[in-house]
């Protein structure tokens, strides 16, 4: 393929991408009102469809940033987040330094709320580094998110905060480089398989992305204490779907396709889910986190079931419609175990 129709596909994906995913994304979040999506312009970085992640570069303004951020999206004060999510990375810490030097973390998420697993990889960093700072907090916590690694979708890429005729600017991937290493993907997903995106191009991507991820999560880093890199993901790729036919009144949570679980599996992370119920403001939210499950104690069906569990967990919590998608459709292959999410003890891209 030459270059010029590499551009062109880059072009068309880039124009779906802003129209049908980051726009849609800041009207559903509020954040359309001081942000945008910037056209196509080759020159431009947040353009350039041959990267697919940026280098964390984390300073002092990392913590209100991405709390301030953060709390919005998830209706919940600076407090609430310490509170909630970070006390209870705190108390796990012990867990994940001992972890960290001899594999890769994998934080498992659901995808409830938007930036839910930015949410978790932050607090993880924030309360690795309460436990382990010695006094020297900004530095340890600064040191810990340049191992800290996220997966989310591309759509956040062309975001820019601010308003296209105010000078200056500030990229949304900027932000995410206060509190980890973005990588972006196209999500397997339905709306984006039919979106018009060249499929050559999507896959194309992926396969790179692919690629790099397994690599930087199986290269090792020059923290001080020898950890390994962590990591967030929202394995569904996509929000809650709403049922249809014989579903209709239940909340979805999306199966976990093969190629996930591979791509999981080639990174050889350990794995710890994160048990989580939003309150939207408007209830509680409750958090739980699951024990570190080595890489050589995961299987096949250890992500598909931490995901029904997911679900369970929040059913427990009221959510009475929640459900995990393959548990409606093959209920054998993803029942929950007696785990955690049912009040028990927690057994250890395309």
């Amino acid at each position: 393929m030459s270059n010029g129709e590499l551009v062109s596909q880059a072009q068309t994906a880039h124009e779906i991408l802003a129209s049908e995913f980051t726009d849609r994304y800041l009207r559903r979040s509020g954040f359309n009102r001081f942000a945008y999506s910037v056209p196509f312009d080759p020159n431009d970085p947040l353009c350039d469809y041959d990267r697919t992640w940026w280098e964390a570069k984390p300073n002092r303004f990392s913590v209100p940033v991405g709390k301030g951020i953060l709390g919005k999206t998830h209706h919940m004060s600076s407090k609430d987040i310490d509170d909630l999510f970070v006390a209870p990375f705190t108390a796990k810490a012990a867990d994940f330094t001992r972890a960290l030097p001899d594999f890769p973390l994998a934080l498992v998420n659901g995808h409830d709320i938007d930036l839910q697993a930015a949410l978790s990889l932050l607090s993880a960093s924030m309360g690795i580094a309460s436990a382990d700072s010695q006094g020297r907090y900004q530095q340890t916590l600064e040191t810990m998110i340049k191992v800290t690694h996220g997966v989310a979708t591309r759509g956040l890429a062309p975001i820019v905060i601010g308003r296209p005729k105010l000078p200056g600017r500030i990229t949304f991937v900027r932000v995410q480089q206060l509190v980890v290493n973005p990588h972006l993907s196209f999500p397997i997903n339905k709306q984006m398989i039919e979106s018009g995106i060249p499929q050559d191009f999507r896959k194309a991507y992926n396969a790179k992305l692919r690629e790099e991820t397994v690599a930087v999560a199986n290269a090792p880093t020059d923290h001080p204490k020898g950890y390994r890199t962590l990591w967030s993901i929202s394995p569904g790729g996509t929000p809650d779907m709403r049922g249809e036919g014989e579903h209709e009144g239940k909340l979805l949570t999306k199966a976990i396709e093969p190629a996930t679980v591979r791509l999981m599996q080639e990174m050889g992370c350990g794995l710890v889910v994160v048990y989580t119920k939003f309150g939207r403001g408007k209830g509680p939210t409750i958090i739980e986190l699951g024990d570190v499950v080595p890489p050589d104690q995961i299987s096949e069906s250890t992500v598909p079931t931490m995901m029904a569990d997911l679900a369970a967990f929040r059913r427990k919590h009221g959510e009475t419609n929640v459900f995990y998608e393959e548990e409606l459709t093959r209920p054998a292959a993803a029942a929950p175990a007696a785990n955690q999410a049912n009040g028990a003890d927690t057994p250890a891209a395309e």
